[in-house]
């Protein structure tokens, strides 16, 4: 059954995000959210997304950002898009900082977040981070070759928690907590939390690397790509006790890292008509050779690392675009399979592991401009397999001044427990907005 709530939000459309944007949003709920653990009644946003020229050095850069803070339970979010300089020469192209590499577009819309990173704020939309590195793109061979390395890698934190007083608080609606309680031989306890800190140059100075390389013939495009990298999103480890001498409580800690990766995959690009059409493959193997040097204390006989998996996508999509508005179809095929069973003892529980988002899916994306100041957008997503049913709309007026006023609709449908969808069935939402663009 779907839950309602009335929530004052924005989402950035490409008509509106010119050099900057502030919002500020107000909502109150009809049902209560998972995970935030706070009374969340409002936020205030800035972005940022603009490009600048410098003529001294015949070069440009790229900057997003955004920052969300919500007042009620003092939670910061961030994110930084791209930040990058670029310097064209001849047929070659180099660009430095931190850039959404354009590699694949499958993985964009079904939020996968294996190649480029995964802005977080909201789960069901697709914006992305990019890679923090060098890029040189070189006309050669007959097409674009691309090559990408770095010595730095930023992890995805978004949507995330917080650690107060031994309880873990999620930033918003979209955090996905650990339990408040874990089964032990001596029955159900509450869990108090305790976080280990991550030893800043094990998860920062890492290497990634890879090549691209893109082909033009006649009517097809063809690209292909691969690339080892850290993951994206941290992994999360848990080690702990069940306490009885003042207070009967399971004591957990919990320590954040992240393995390496190996990913590949290519595109068919090709059109018919007035319709562009997409085939795509992604291939993700974690490296199963990666050597965890933590050792619990002896008395943790809890202990819980994820397990990994090699991952399999293949991706279809259609785009019709026009002068009126845009409609673009895209379909997924996601299969996952057991590479290494991580270390589980005393009974612990699955608390941290990742699940597929999607299955065996379709989705839709729809913009219509009604007029030079009215706007319908609409995202939906409905998996085969699980049933699960995901729809976002919304409608926009937008005045010559910058203001602009949206309003619309989050819901989700989630039948099935198992899904990664499950823990947010309580973010059905009706909202309006207002904010300024400048």
């Amino acid at each position: 059954m779907l839950r309602k709530a009335i929530i004052l939000s924005k989402v950035l459309t490409s008509t509106a995000f010119a050099a900057g944007n502030f919002q500020y949003a107000h909502f109150q709920r009809l049902n209560t959210p998972n995970n935030p653990g706070e009374e969340i009644n409002s936020y205030a946003e800035f972005n940022l997304a603009d490009e600048w020229d410098l003529k001294k050095y015949r070069a440009n850069t790229k900057a997003s950002a955004s920052i969300r803070y919500y007042p009620e339970g003092k939670l910061t979010m961030f994110s930084l898009g791209e930040f990058f300089i670029e310097k064209n020469r001849g047929n070659t192209r180099v660009r430095i900082g931190r850039q959404i590499l354009d590699w694949t577009d499958g993985e964009k819309f079904w939020g996968i977040g294996a190649f480029n990173g995964f802005k977080g704020f909201n789960l069901i939309d697709s914006d992305q981070e990019g890679l923090t590195g060098l890029e040189i793109q070189r006309k050669m061979w007959g097409g674009t070759f691309k090559a990408f390395g770095s010595i730095v890698h930023i992890p995805t934190l978004n949507p995330g928690y917080l650690f107060r007083n031994g309880d873990i608080i999620g930033h918003n609606e979209w955090s996905k907590l650990p339990p408040k309680t874990l089964n032990f031989r001596e029955g159900e306890a509450p869990v108090r939390y305790d976080l280990m800190t991550p030893d800043l140059n094990e998860l920062l100075l890492r290497p990634s690397y890879g090549v691209s390389f893109q082909k033009q013939l006649a009517k097809l495009n063809l690209s292909f790509y691969g690339m080892i990298k850290p993951e994206n999103k941290l992994r999360t480890g848990a080690y702990g006790y069940y306490e009885q001498e003042e207070v009967d409580q399971a004591r957990m800690k919990i320590r954040a890292y992240s393995i390496n990766h190996s990913i590949g995959g290519g595109t068919l690009s090709f059109p018919i008509l007035d319709v562009d059409v997409k085939l795509g493959a992604m291939v993700i193997k974690p490296d199963i050779n990666y050597h965890d040097d933590f050792v619990p204390e002896s008395y943790e006989n809890y202990q819980y690392e994820t397990d990994l998996y090699d991952e399999r996508h293949i991706f279809a999509s259609i785009f019709l675009n026009a002068e009126e508005g845009d409609f673009h179809l895209h379909y997924i095929s996601s299969k996952r399979e057991l590479a290494m069973s991580a270390r589980r003892n005393s009974g612990g529980t699955n608390v941290f592991g990742g699940e597929l988002r999607f299955e065996n899916a379709l989705g839709m994306d729809y913009t219509r401009h009604i007029s030079d100041r009215w706007f319908v957008k609409a995202r939906y997503v409905g998996d085969l397999n699980l049933g699960d049913r995901i729809f976002k709309g919304e409608l926009s007026y937008a005045h010559k001044s910058g203001a602009k006023i949206t309003g619309g609709m989050q819901m989700l449908e989630i039948p099935e427990d198992t899904s990664y969808w499950a823990t947010f069935r309580s973010n059905d939402t009706l909202y309006g907005n207002f904010s300024y663009n400048f």
